[in-house]
């Protein structure tokens, strides 16, 4: 539920409870993105083997998932 629909209940229960305060409602977005890209530069493609991965530091890794399998045979 939006607080926009949520301030009517909100006003009504302060009400029923006979307490008079303002109420503000406030949102934080807060994103910290970057994009990280993986390449396998012996492959003509440049599409790393799926299952590969890569320690990014501070117990982050990224993960190749995707179609390029080792040893596959289709």
């Amino acid at each position: 539920m939006s607080l926009v629909k949520e301030y009517p209940h909100i006003e009504n229960v302060l009400q029923e409870l006979e307490i008079d305060i303002p109420v503000y409602i406030v949102t934080i977005n807060k994103t910290e993105s970057e994009s990280i890209v993986l390449f396998d530069g012996k492959n003509p493609d440049l599409m790393p083997y799926s299952g590969r991965y890569i320690n990014l530091g501070n117990k982050t890794y990224l993960l190749c998932n995707n179609t390029r399998y080792e040893n596959a045979v289709f």
